[in-house]
């Protein structure tokens, strides 16, 4: 993942942390967090947000757990102050 973070910032100008950091969120949202993610991409949440929902929730384990957290943080985030 380092030599794809590596190229990733090259590619954007940014360090490869920053890089390695947002392919992150990347996982997570695409991995862990789709509701919210979906949320996230309609513009009703913000990136910080997202990084702090996605800090929240990272020891759960269980998938099912999970899933029914991201499903609850989705169907009320959008009306969280940013």
């Amino acid at each position: 993942m380092e030599a794809v973070a590596a190229e990733v910032g090259a590619g954007l100008r940014i360090s490869q942390r920053l890089a390695f950091r947002r392919l992150e969120d990347a996982r997570v949202m695409r991995e862990r967090l789709p509701l919210t993610a979906a949320v996230f991409v309609a513009g009703e949440l913000d990136y910080d947000s997202f990084q702090i929902i996605a800090a929240r929730t990272w020891l759960i384990e269980d998938a099912r757990v999970l899933a029914r957290v991201d499903e609850r943080v989705a169907l009320n985030v959008g009306g969280w102050p940013s």
